[in-house]
Parts: structure tokens; C-alpha cells; sequence
């Protein structure tokens, strides 16, 4: 399983960056991949090798003005990875869905005969759907969106260009979705043959970091694409399939690699004290059973599973307790205090909005259907207004920096860049007397009781013109006094709007992870000092994970047990892969608090499968 080459222990996996440069040759291209455990520093190999490239590799690439293309799960990885480089152009990083638009920008009319096929092909689905529908809100349902499909269709002729926005919403006639930019991009790698070698002449080296999670119509089309083109590129794939914890990713990659491909492991854990490890070794028995070992110098470590009967006590007052116990546990004064690389996961966004004062709000928001996929990325353009545009401007004034404001003014507000141009003897006048205007915002919008309500608020920056409101917010002021409001959204904001703002700056913080809340899924690559592990199903929606199933609380479904029988994913796996990434976040110590139905129950199983010893389980 791991390579036998004699090395310094905490150096047994140094060989791996030296194959994986090996790799990288424009004569004789090989791919590879690299698929290890948490912490044992993909990512470091990774941009190990964009700094190492060979010269003669550069120049070859420099010479032709071809590029090496990174593809990253997130914007914040493609970030880290371009700091890391020191911004090389040799290198074109890129999230997934980035790097699609880049292929397929500009093929307007390929892209218009795909989207009529596609269309076209999507209605007729629907008139099925509609024709055999026995509820009438399904039925509805689906003449709703048939209806819509039609109507895009009659229009998309009149499209000059497409656009997309990787961040944004992408509603418009002419915009495409998320999921249209991938499967158009992985169309044309597949049908095309042109396309391809326009693609390799442009990129010969494709190196996918969490391939595990990479959207699996375009993972599928690049592994064929180096199927066909072997002899001029290389594809390198850096993951852990224990890590997928998304269901857009391709669940059998590592079978679908073929034999002629260069495979690498690595065994050491970097990050984790030897507790931790032993833990995630534990979880991982229950997955591919792969294991890890613990650098020479981490050789301690603390976990500890507090187990609650359901969740009928105050549950601040219960995790509250735990981080009490766990300043006792490690001696750590620190434990808790998320300025100090601790932080509380949860599973999903309305758990951080229960404990921390929003869910009016987030419930509110997450109302949306189209909002869905950018409130879970912390993107979306109305919540960035606030981010970026309200909540600084009014700390500004708060403290009373007069030069931060004007800057803040200066970027965003249409009136004050109108103001300071024309003729110089009126500029002073009317910039001093907008600038009092804005510093009366906190005063006018304050009501008897000192707490400002998000309409009020926003009502004032819009009356004053202040700064310029996206156009749900703008619909929203309109129609706060309005019985019948004039769409969704509006009726989502003006819910927002009877909230106090400070609901809305705490949702914001947490979204710029200033809270120390974050979800299981959204710390996936990152590592704290200590961290609390918060697993609660009731307080989950959905079905695709179960922990209570998974710790044997509760029955398996008929569906899980068919598709445990025929090797399908099930919530089992999914939800055991999510603990894996949950327990490896953490460096010098875990707690855990469970929420169950049956605490004897899930201490046994606990215990059983050797992810805890009894001494290390308090039940509250």
C-alpha cells in the first residue's frame, strides 16, 4: 500500500514530489495521481511542484504562450495557491467552473445549438412529467418550469453573447447556470475534436486539486481526454476519495484511472497530535481503509465525545459546559476562543444561525430557490452590499474616520463621484454638506429603543443616495407597505427588513468566518489548534447524511440497504466520509458533542469500533 523507500520518519513521504516532477515533461507527458489522507500536505505538493517546473518545461510553454492550468475546488484555494506562486503567469488557476467559461467563452453559436438540443430535450421531459403528474401542485410544478424553458427558448435567437458569473446568479435570457457551463464544456471536449486540440494547445498540463469533489461530467471528459491525447499532455489529479463529500463528484474516479498512470500515496499525517490520527484511522476502517501515521514529534493529542439525550436543553448552555470541561481536559485557557484558531463545525448554515441570533433572517434568505447555491458559497450580491459596502461604511462613522469613509464613498457611491467633479468653488460646499448627511445615518436611523432596523436603514441610504441598492433591495423598499408583494425575493427582504440589523451583521460575520462557526463541509483543507465537532441530525434538513444511522441509533432505510447491497453511495458513506473530514480538521485536540436519541446505544458503538475509550466519553 504505501512505498517502501527508507526515509526519516516524518520525512517517508518526500519521494512523492520527486515522481510527481518526474511527471511533468513536454516530450514524454505522464499523468498521475496523488490521492492521500488529511494533512499529509497535497496541497504543499502541489505548489511544490508549480515552483519547481522543470526550465526546460517553462520555456517550452513560455515559447508557444501555453500555460499550465490548476483547477481549485474553491476561489479561496485558487487565491492561496496564486499568493504562493508569487502571481507566475506561467500558471492559469482557476476554480472548476472558471476554468469551464474560460474553455467555452466566445462559442456563442456552438453554445446556442447545444442549449436549443438541450432545451428542447428538457421540455419534452417535462410534458411527460406533466402528462403522468397525479397532484396538482406537482403538476404545476412542472408546467411552471416548462413554461420558462419555452420562453428561453423562443428568445435565446436574440442572444448576441452569453455571459456567465461564476459567483452570481445567472437568471438573465442570456446568462448561463453553473451546471449549463460545465456539461456545454465537457460536450466539447468529448464531440469535438478541434475543441480538444485547441484546449491541449493551450493547456498541455491540467492539474485538478480535490478531484474527488471535481464536477463529474468534466472529470469524466478530461479523463477521456487523456485517454485520446496521452502523447500531449499531462493530467494530474491530487485528492482523497475519503474527502468526497460533495454529490456532484464522481464517486468512482479511482476505478476509472487507468494502469498506464503513475499512482501515489503518502502515509504521514502532518497536521494531527497521534490521538487525532488514531480517531481518523478509526473512521477510515469504515470507509477504504487507508491509514496514517503521526509525525514523530506530535505523539499526543486529546479527543472526547459528549453525549446529549436529544436536544431539549438549552444548547448554548450544553456547549457552553463542554468547553468548560475541554479548558479542563487539555489545561488550554484558550479552548473556545475562535481568535485563537478554534472553531465550533456544525453541519449545516442554520445551525450557526440558531446559535448565534440570525435565523429569522438566514430562514428568510435561504427562502429563495435561486439564492440557494450562493448564500451556501457566502456569495451573493445582495448579502456582499452589506459586507462590503454597508457594515464598513458604518463603522466608519462609528469611530469617527472621516478618510476611511470618503474612501468607502469614493468606491460605491454614485452621488459622492458625482459631486467631486465639476466646477471647484461648489465642490467643498455640496461634498461637506452629502458627508453630513452620511454621518447623521447612525442618528436618523436609531429608534427609541437604540436598535436599527434593516429597513430603516436601508430606506435611508436609498432616499439619500448614499450608496447604489441592488435591485432586490430596491424592489423590497417599494413594496415593504404592500399587502401583495411582487415576487419572492421581495417577500424574502421585506421579512429581513423587519429585523433589527444587527441579525443581519451577525449572519455577515459569520460568513466571513469572524464567528467561529463554520460547516463540515466548508472547513474541508483547513485545520485549527482545537476544534468542537457538533453533530445534531434533528437540527439537519435533508436526508443525505445521517450520523444516527451511521453510529447504529437508527434502522437503515429499505434504500440504504439496497444501495449498501449494490455498491451505490448511501447516506452511510456519505455521512462516515463528512465525519472523516470533521474529526481531521483538528491539530491538538477534538470534542465532540452528540446529540442523540439513544446515548447507551451510541456510546456502545463508540467504543465497539474502537473511536473512543470509555474514559473519553461523558454523557451530560
Amino acid at each position: 500500500m504505501f512505498n517502501e523507500k527508507k526515509l526519516p520518519d516524518n520525512h517517508v513521504d518526500d519521494w512523492v514530489d520527486e515522481e510527481i516532477l518526474s511527471c511533468i515533461n513536454l516530450e514524454n507527458p505522464k499523468s498521475f495521481v496523488l490521492y492521500a489522507g488529511a494533512g499529509s500536505g497535497k496541497t504543499r505538493s502541489l505548489v511544490k511542484l508549480l515552483t519547481n517546473i522543470p526550465e526546460s518545461v517553462r520555456n517550452g510553454m513560455n515559447s508557444y504562450g501555453r500555460q499550465v492550468a490548476v483547477i481549485t475546488y474553491t476561489n479561496a484555494a485558487s487565491d492561496e495557491i496564486r499568493s504562493r506562486i508569487k502571481f507566475d503567469s506561467l500558471y492559469h488557476i482557476s476554480t472548476i467552473h472558471s476554468f469551464a467559461w474560460t474553455i467555452i467563452e466566445g462559442y456563442t453559436e456552438d453554445i446556442r445549438r447545444w442549449l436549443k438540443t438541450q432545451l428542447k430535450n428538457d421540455i419534452e421531459v417535462l410534458e411527460n412529467k406533466i402528462e403522468r403528474a397525479r397532484k396538482a401542485s406537482a403538476k404545476e410544478g412542472y408546467i411552471r418550469k416548462r413554461n420558462k424553458k419555452e420562453e428561453r427558448l423562443k428568445l435565446i435567437n436574440g442572444v448576441l453573447q452569453f455571459i456567465y458569473s461564476p459567483t452570481g446568479n445567472n437568471t438573465s435570457i442570456d446568462s448561463l447556470t453553473h451546471a449549463e457551463v460545465i456539461k456545454i464544456c465537457a460536450f466539447f471536449i468529448n464531440e469535438e475534436p478541434v475543441f480538444r486540440e485547441i484546449l491541449i494547445g493551450r493547456f498541455p498540463i491540467i492539474l485538478v486539486d480535490e478531484s474527488q469533489d471535481t464536477a463529474k461530467p468534466l472529470m469524466e471528459a478530461l479523463l477521456e481526454l487523456q485517454k485520446k491525447q496521452s502523447h500531449q499532455m499531462t493530467l494530474g489529479l491530487f485528492g482523497d476519495m475519503m474527502q468526497r463529500i460533495y454529490m456532484d463528484g464522481m464517486p468512482n474516479l479511482e476505478g476509472e484511472i487507468p494502469d498506464s498512470w503513475e499512482r501515489l500515496d503518502k502515509q504521514m499525517n502532518h497536521r494531527s497530535q497521534k490521538r487525532i490520527v488514531e480517531l481518523v484511522n478509526s473512521i477510515r476502517n469504515n470507509g477504504d481503509k487507508k491509514f496514517q501515521r503521526n509525525r514523530e514529534d506530535k505523539p499526543n493529542g486529546l479527543v472526547h465525545a459528549f453525549l446529549v439525550e436529544g436536544i431539549r436543553r438549552s444548547i448554548h448552555q450544553v456547549e457552553t459546559k463542554v468547553v468548560d470541561a475541554m479548558v479542563d481536559l487539555t489545561g488550554d485557557l484558550d479552548w473556545g476562543n475562535n481568535e485563537l484558531s478554534s472553531r465550533r463545525l456544525i453541519l449545516e448554515h442554520r445551525m450557526a444561525a440558531n446559535r448565534l441570533g440570525f435565523i429569522e433572517v438566514f430562514n428568510a434568505i435561504n427562502s429563495v430557490g435561486s439564492y440557494k447555491d450562493s448564500i451556501k458559497e457566502g456569495n451573493l450580491k445582495e448579502l456582499l452590499f452589506f459586507t462590503e459596502q454597508v457594515f464598513p461604511l458604518m463603522e466608519m462613522i462609528e469611530v469617527g474616520d472621516e478618510y476611511s469613509t470618503c474612501q468607502i464613498l469614493d468606491e460605491y457611491s454614485e452621488r459622492y463621484s458625482s459631486i467631486t467633479i465639476g466646477d471647484p468653488s461648489e465642490i467643498k460646499k455640496r461634498l461637506d454638506c452629502f458627508l453630513e448627511t452620511v454621518m447623521l445615518m447612525r442618528e436618523a436611523c436609531m429608534d427609541v429603543e437604540e436598535n436599527i432596523s434593516t429597513y430603516t436603514l436601508v430606506k435611508y441610504l436609498y432616499d439619500n443616495k448614499i450608496l447604489s441598492i441592488p435591485e432586490d433591495l430596491e424592489s423590497a423598499l417599494l413594496d415593504f407597505y404592500e399587502k401583495e408583494k411582487s415576487s419572492n425575493k421581495s417577500v424574502a427582504w421585506c421579512g429581513v427588513y423587519n429585523r433589527n440589523i444587527e441579525e443581519l451583521r451577525m449572519l455577515a460575520d459569520y460568513y466571513s468566518d469572524a464567528t467561529g462557526y463554520a460547516t463540515h463541509q466548508g472547513v474541508k483543507g483547513l485545520e485549527y489548534k482545537h476544534v468542537m465537532g457538533i453533530i445534531s441530525d434533528d437540527e439537519a434538513v435533508g436526508n443525505s447524511f445521517s450520523y444516527e444511522k451511521l453510529f447504529g441509533v437508527k434502522e437503515l432505510t429499505i434504500t440504504d440497504k439496497k444501495n449498501i447491497r449494490e455498491g451505490r453511495d448511501s447516506s452511510l458513506g456519505r455521512t462516515n466520509r463528512l465525519f472523516y473530514v470533521l474529526a481531521s480538521r483538528a491539530e491538538e485536540s477534538l470534542a465532540l458533542v452528540m446529540y442523540t436519541g439513544d446515548t447507551l446505544a451510541l456510546k456502545k458503538f463508540l467504543i465497539d469500533n474502537a473511536y473512543f475509550n470509555d474514559n473519553e466519553i461523558t454523557v451530560l
